[in-house]
């Protein structure tokens, strides 16, 4: 016997061995020889129905010899593909308990055993046997003790072996007139006839029904418009359905969906075990029930079972199914979902179309590689139109963008079908409203239209000519200021997209126009993107970074040429269009836009060496720097290899490569007329270089060194006992706060601000099989794609050192895109048990806040039990400390920035890490947030970088969510940045020794406002009320105190010099306790102690000389009528609202009764009458408490 042909990738040699078997047919209606090979044809079909494409060959009471030539022949055809072997052992003697079948003799008429062993030793693997007789399962025993002393025979080949046998080794056939002899080969080759036969004989309709009219049973099996074909359709489904819910996963995909015949015998087997379920009993009974009918009259109508009627209900389940997460995904397409869901999608029915949307957004975020079978079919311009028809529901609409963003995705033949289909223009006319006063577009939906734009224009020229001839950057460029940090990241992607790298096939092109038209429209989304180069979201500054790295690739050759140009005398006139030093290192906070309006130097942002290589042209070869240029007067420059004498470089200094190509990167781009871009990209690229965090700052320096700009510091590097700190680059740089910021308990009892963190935006009402499906924060998601050690996507990011031999491919890689992809491969019809968590631990929380509130109010405060003292060996001493609200931990911090995390109540160092591992360090605050939630620390450093941190107090398990420079580019030498938070806005204060006050919303990741303090000096303490949103106060170096509200048009409400005439600065202030927002506590570093009422005049109505000079800390409750001041004189002193004097500390209480050591900071637990004191000289952090306190 031959074989040959292919189903689903499987060939097939078929040997179908008969001695006298029946397969529904007559034996006695013809000439047994005649019989013989009529039965042998009847089968050859059957097989053939299940598999056409294979080739098949009968042997007909065959002899041993012709046996082994036949399956040596086959083995030898088929090669490494499947072979089946049907073996009917019908009216031939039982096999042997040795597992051998009988085969006819050649010499005369007996039958020779012919031993398993052999038979499988000439088939090989795979295979398949089906073995039709009594006791077949001596064969099956047999062949099984075989492979358990065959040393040939492995796990993989005995996977690739089937064996079906009709019984067991101990049980014979029955016999029956009804039915045919072999009733086994009959299940398996004819199911649905056999099925009948049977059910006739069971069923109460035996008695009416006619059983040749199954044979005349209409239609055709592969038709299922016919009822022929919906019953093969039921019985598929059903067997299938069984099968799935019985198999493990992977044995179930490899018998049911990798092979068509093998599934279709094991389809069939499940028949012959069972002769099938109640719903096959009930589909068979309507069929007979309406056989007669049909047969009378042809051309009456026949309700097919699985109707359009029970389409929308059968989707539907299957929608839910999927949104069970990826595991349900995974199965349904192992079961076969595939190429129903795809052929669906030629309807025009409108009914299914959200649902349809809903179950490929489902398929798609799992597996992407569907985007082939998806743009063949044309199943694109599907999904296009539902995201341009306006009646469907913006989240919705926003799968459809998704979907169609995966087909794009590194696929050209999607890009270049959707770049047809007008794609471009369906997203660029729905990112902009028609009406101005339009309520802003979901955001969700924003963000996937940026980011299916910028999947479209991925290394895509022709449709990023399209998107620019269309106006997009103008119209993308708006949505920079979003208030989601994801659409603004999602617009960067797209915009990063819309710049060119540039190619060999662009040299020699500066007179094309429509080249310079392009390079024109570049520099105008780099200008754009520069802009937002301080955004306080991590996953926007990410994006921008990749952005303008893609800027540098492009234009490389005149970037580096610009670059070089700072080698030359200050008379060059390109120096002209330089930030001037002046401009940089004042104390006013600069803006990138802010630098091409300079007149010279970029020297500041560059760091303590800058090393700049040039390509090999005129404008690198003059390598030596003038001693009268603005860089080297002002100390950035001291030396460079190619100055005279390159043996006296210095700590720092800026070194000029000559040669230096970078490898391939040669690429020529028209040049625009203003240099300025070019040299603001460099003084941004150098920000960047230096951001907080790790993965952007490695992105710069990318950048940098693409250009042949080096940041080398020759500071060394002051290591830390607190060792590395693994979470600091593990979290992509994602606006992931983990921020459910909801109000506080005083907040909602005071009926001031009762307001959700992030609450989603409201969408319409939507039908019942959607319920639930709402936009689900895409920042709650981290991608686990970044597991690589130093937490950065692309490998080559790990080092800032340039590779040699520099190409394409060194681009670092956006992160937006595959981050984004997670929102939709979690639930989003079902809520998340997680949040009921978070609920109910919130509400026990406030439980608990309420009663500690109502105990210290009532308590006499006096602060004089130690009930801690802690050692935290700082080098530095102890610079700011944090009591936990619902557990017995402190946090403490020092000017190295070192954390370290301690249990007071066990006496139990917890966890210690670095803020950071860079050389420039001071500390300024520690702050949390949520602290009703899973809390997050922020650490803010005096360089005004901010740092929040999750799971800190986990050893070893801190994770940097999130990282920003809070005063963007200001630089002092006194590094006096201070901060504070507001819970109930979800505003961060931050300031100094500047003019302005910053005002950061972190839900927004933006900076909201910047508030001019109206003072000649600058800030040194900043307070934010808890009662009233948007309003804090402010304590000045030159003693004065203002409070401002970001609510009122002015800004500033208050105003008063209660410390004058004294100089010294204020170094703490305060709003009191409880709910009267009015009253403020100020302390200066002179001693004093002053009261303030706002409604009352600018004088204060209260003071306490509470020490002589040296005041170092001042303390206010949140609820208790209490505040707390330390000295450098080794003094705490706890006073009431009232200014009497509650408690003095002095002394350790030891028997040796030693002094406390200088007081470098303090502050009170939020609900409990507890007060935290960290010393300075001998970095011991003391917490005090009242003499009744008990450990929880």
């Amino acid at each position: 016997m031959v074989s040959g042909g292919n189903g689903q990738n499987q060939h097939y040699g078929s040997i179908v061995i008969m001695l006298q078997f029946l397969v529904i047919q007559d034996p006695f209606s013809m000439a047994p020889p005649k019989a013989l090979e009529t039965i042998g044809k009847t089968l050859h079909s059957q097989y053939e129905r299940w598999q056409p494409k294979a080739r098949y060959k009968l042997q007909l009471d065959p002899t041993l010899e012709e046996v082994k030539k036949l399956c040596n022949t086959c083995r030898k055809f088929a090669r490494t593909e499947r072979v089946l072997f049907h073996y009917n052992g019908h009216g031939v003697p039982k096999p042997t308990a040795n597992g051998e079948i009988w085969v006819f003799n050649k010499s005369y008429t007996q039958y020779i055993p012919l031993p398993i062993t052999d038979l499988d030793s000439w088939l090989k693997t795979p295979s398949i046997y089906v073995f039709d007789c009594s006791a077949a399962g001596m064969i099956v025993k047999a062949f099984l003790e075989r492979l358990d002393w065959s040393s040939s025979s492995s796990a993989s080949s005995s996977k690739d072996c089937i064996l079906l046998a009709a019984c067991e080794a101990h049980q014979t056939l029955p016999q029956s007139a009804e039915f045919p002899a072999d009733v086994f080969t009959a299940c398996l080759t004819t199911p649905i006839k056999m099925a009948l036969h049977w059910f006739c004989n069971r069923s109460l309709l035996r008695d009416s029904m006619e059983h040749n009219l199954i044979d005349q049973i209409p239609g055709r099996q592969n038709d299922r418009k016919t009822l022929l074909g919906e019953l093969n359709w039921i019985f598929t489904a059903i067997t299938d359905t069984i099968a799935w819910n019985v198999l493990p996963h992977d044995l179930f995909q490899r018998l049911f969906r990798q092979d068509l015949l093998v599934a279709s015998l094991f389809r069939n087997f499940l028949l012959a075990e069972r002769i099938m379920r109640d719903a096959w009993d009930m589909a068979a009974e309507i069929c007979l029930s309406k056989l007669p009918q049909l047969i009378a009259d042809p051309n009456a109508e026949f309700q097919v079972l699985l109707s359009q009627s029970h389409r929308f209900r059968a989707l539907v389940l299957l929608g839910r199914f999927l949104d069970m997460g990826p595991w349900a995904v995974d199965l349904a397409l192992s079961v076969g979902i595939f190429p129903y869901v795809l052929k669906l999608l030629q309807t025009s029915a409108m009914e299914l179309r959200q649902i349809l949307v809903f179950i490929w957004t489902k398929i798609l975020s799992l597996d992407k590689s569907c985007q082939v079978d998806l743009v063949k079919d044309g199943g694109h311009a599907y999904f296009i139109r539902f995201l341009d028809s306006l009646d469907a529901y913006p989240e919705q609409r926003a799968m459809a963008a998704f979907v169609l963003a995966v087909i794009v995705d590194g696929h050209r033949v999607g890009q270049e079908a959707c770049a047809n289909a007008g794609l471009i223009y369906v997203c660029l006319r729905h990112l902009q409203p028609e009406n101005p006063n339009d309520a802003q577009t979901e955001p969700l939906l924003l963000q996937w239209l940026c980011l299916c734009l910028g999947k479209l224009w991925e290394d895509f020229p022709e449709a990023q000519l399209l998107g620019l001839q269309s106006n997009a950057p103008e119209i993308v460029i708006c949505l920079l200021s979003e208030p989601q940090p994801e659409v603004r990241a999602s617009a960067v992607f797209a915009l990063g997209n819309l710049v060119d790298i540039g190619s060999p096939s662009l040299n020699g092109a500066d007179d094309d126009s429509d080249d310079d038209e392009k390079v024109r429209a570049e520099i105008n989304v780099v200008r754009s993107l520069l802009q937002i180069s301080s955004d306080g979201s991590p996953l926007v500054r990410s994006e921008v970074a990749v952005a303008l790295t893609r800027f540098a690739m492009g234009h490389n050759k005149h970037i580096k040429s610009v670059a070089a140009e700072y080698w030359k005398p200050q008379t060059n006139s390109l120096l002209k269009s330089l930030p001037s030093l002046a401009n940089i290192n004042s104390s006013n906070v600069y803006s990138p836009s802010s630098l091409i309006q300079g007149s010279s130097g970029l020297a500041s942002h560059i760091g303590p060496v800058l090393r700049v290589g040039s390509d090999n042209s005129a404008t690198a070869r003059d390598g030596r720097i003038s001693t009268s240029s603005p860089i080297a007067t002002n100390s950035i420059m001291h030396g460079s290899p190619q100055s005279d004498d390159s043996s006296q470089h210095s700590d720092s200094g800026i070194l000029l490569r000559e040669n230096a190509s970078n490898g391939g990167l040669n690429y020529s781009r028209s040049r625009p007329i203003d240099n300025g871009i070019y040299s603001q990209f460099i003084a941004t690229m150098c920000n960047v270089a230096k951001d907080p965090y790790p993965r952007i700052a490695s992105i710069g320096k990318r950048a940098l060194s693409l250009i042949g700009v080096e940041q080398v510091s020759m500071r060394n590097s002051r290591l830390s006992n607190g060792g590395a700190h693994p979470g600091e680059t593990s979290v992509p740089p994602s606006s992931n706060f983990g921020m459910a910021r909801s109000s506080s308990w005083f907040d909602m009892n005071s009926g001031n601000f009762s307001m959700a963190f992030r609450t989603p935006p409201v969408s319409p009402p939507q039908h019942d099989y959607l319920t639930g499906l709402r936009r689900v924060c895409s920042m709650e998601f981290r991608p686990h794609v970044l597991n690589s050690p130093d937490g950065l996507a692309d490998p080559l990011l790990s080092s800032s050192a340039a590779p040699s031999n520099m190409g394409l491919d060194i681009l670092p890689q956006s992160l937006i895109y595959r981050w984004s992809c997670g929102h939709f491969s979690r639930p989003l019809l079902t809520g998340s048990d997680d949040n009921e968590e978070a609920n109910a631990r919130r509400e026990e929380r406030e439980r608990i806040a309420m009663d500690c509130i109502a105990k210290c109010q009532r308590s006499s405060c006096k602060m004089t039990s130690q009930i801690a003292s802690w050692d935290t060996r700082f080098e530095l001493g102890t610079k700011a400390s944090l009591l936990l609200p619902f557990s017995p931990i402190v946090v403490a911090a020092d000017e190295n920035e070192q954390i370290r995390v301690w249990n007071y109540d066990d006496a139990l160092p917890v966890n210690t890490f670095e803020n950071h591992k860079l050389s420039d360090r001071g500390l300024s605050k520690l702050l949390l947030i949520n602290e009703l939630d899973d809390s997050l620390l922020l650490v803010g450093s005096s360089d005004g970088n901010v740092r929040i941190w999750r799971n800190y107090t986990q050893k070893g398990g801190q994770k940097l969510v999130t990282a920003f420079s809070s005063v963007q580019g200001y630089r002092s030498a006194g590094r006096s940045i201070v901060f504070d938070w507001q819970q109930q806005s979800g505003y961060l204060y931050a300031s100094g020794d500047m003019s302005s006050i910053l005002v950061w919303d972190l839900d927004k990741e933006q900076l909201v406002n910047t508030i001019q303090s109206t003072a000649d000096s600058g800030i040194s303490a900043l307070s934010a009320s808890q009662v009233r949103c948007g309003q804090f106060a402010a304590g000045f170096l030159d003693a004065s105190v203002r409070i401002f509200d970001v609510r009122t048009p002015d800004r500033l409400v208050y105003t008063a010099r209660p410390h004058a005439p004294r100089s010294e600065k204020v170094v703490g202030i305060g709003f009191q306790p409880g709910f009267d927002p009015y009253k403020i506590v100020s302390a200066s570093q002179a001693g004093d102690i002053q009261f303030l009422d706002v409604r009352r005049a600018s004088e204060p109505y209260l003071t306490i000389e509470a020490h002589r000079g040296s005041l170092m800390a001042l303390a206010v409750h949140r609820h208790a009528p209490v505040i707390a001041s330390g000295s450098a004189k080794q003094m705490i002193k706890v006073f009431s609202l009232e200014g009497e004097q509650l408690t003095i500390i002095r002394y350790q209480p030891s028997f040796m009764g030693q002094r406390i050591g200088s007081v470098n900071c303090l502050s009170f637990h939020r609900y409990k009458s507890l007060l935290a004191a960290g010393a300075g000289d001998n970095a011991l952090v003391s917490i005090y408490a009242e003499d009744n306190y008990q450990v929880q």
